[in-house]
């Protein structure tokens, strides 16, 4: 996945099995940890 500017978009989808997700931004600089 490439990053802009040191930020990344990512998907983040429900556990509770309803198909719901939403889309989020993280800065790897500060979260380098997978989410």
């Amino acid at each position: 996945m490439a990053s802009k500017g040191g930020r990344e978009k990512i998907k983040l989808e429900s556990t509770a099995g309803t198909g719901h997700f939403y889309t989020t931004t993280k800065n790897k600089k500060t979260t380098p940890n997978k989410l």
